[in-house]
């Protein structure tokens, strides 16, 4: 089952990446992670208490079991984002939890990569071609990105 979120009030949903986002109470947040398949989906929680790049990296490197070459860098982020080929999960969900209290201990440019390369990210798999063949392993792999803000 996938984590239970607890809903509090104000709080907003975003879908992404479509381009008019549309915002939705917390409550739509828990119904739409209960539709996911929770053993083949990996979902992976971001909120303030990821303060710094460092232990953003960590984090993602355990939660998205990173291979060992993972270099905690932003280009290696990015390139494991749109590689997942030791992932078993057909479904990679994120949630990020009021996006501007995130890597608060960091200079402002830092959070607006980690948002830029989930965004490449979220492009690079709902984007059906594929001239390089990045795709072959996970051709059907889901990447999602939720984001909830007070």
């Amino acid at each position: 089952m996938p984590p239970q979120i607890s809903i509090v009030k104000y709080h907003f949903l975003y879908l992404c990446p479509k381009q008019n986002r549309t915002k939705f109470p917390q409550k739509q947040l828990n119904e739409e992670l209960q539709c996911y398949d929770e053993v083949k989906t990996k979902i992976v929680v971001v909120d303030e208490k990821i303060e710094d790049v460092e232990t953003l990296f960590k984090m993602l490197y355990e939660e998205l079991c990173f291979p060992d070459y993972f270099g905690c860098n932003w280009n290696a982020l990015n390139d494991c984002l749109r590689d997942f080929c030791w992932l078993q999960e057909d479904f990679v969900v994120f949630v990020v939890i009021n996006k501007y209290k995130i890597l608060s201990k960091e200079p402002s440019f830092q959070r607006d990569a980690f948002f830029e390369y989930l965004q490449y990210a979220s492009d690079f798999w709902d984007d059906p071609n594929d001239e390089f063949g990045y795709k072959q392993n996970h051709p059907n792999l889901v990447f999602n990105v939720y984001y909830v803000e007070d």
